[in-house]
């Protein structure tokens, strides 16, 4: 995986799986406060613990259909998270991956198999 910031916008790219982190070990861990947008490329596989987490400004992030696994605390106190886009292929949400985000609705893919607690 390969990543980018610029004007707000986190953009990863590559194929398959994101590693998983710990809350602090992310490579973009010093703009996690300026993260407004997130821009997955196609050919990303899973999106990998505490991705996102406490990504405070992030608003938006559009998950290409590739994704089949969103893991545990990836968007978890993303506070001002409106808008997910969760497309047909996305099997499995780990738990918490949405825990204190700012969503007031989504709709889960009729493909998701499995939502941890």
């Amino acid at each position: 995986m390969t990543w980018s910031f610029s004007g707000g916008k986190l953009t990863i790219s590559g194929s398959g799986a994101m590693a998983d982190y710990t809350a602090t070990t992310r490579p973009w861990e010093i703009y996690t406060a300026k993260i407004k947008k997130v821009a997955l490329a196609e050919g990303v596989t899973a999106i990998g613990n505490y991705a996102f987490y406490n990504c405070t400004e992030l608003r938006s992030i559009s998950i290409p259909g590739s994704v089949a696994t969103i893991e545990e605390w990836a968007f978890c106190g993303c506070e001002k998270l409106q808008t997910v886009r969760l497309s047909e292929g996305l099997q499995i949400i780990g738990a918490e991956a949405f825990d204190d985000s700012g969503i007031k609705s989504i709709v889960i893919p009729k493909t998701v198999i499995l939502i941890e607690s």
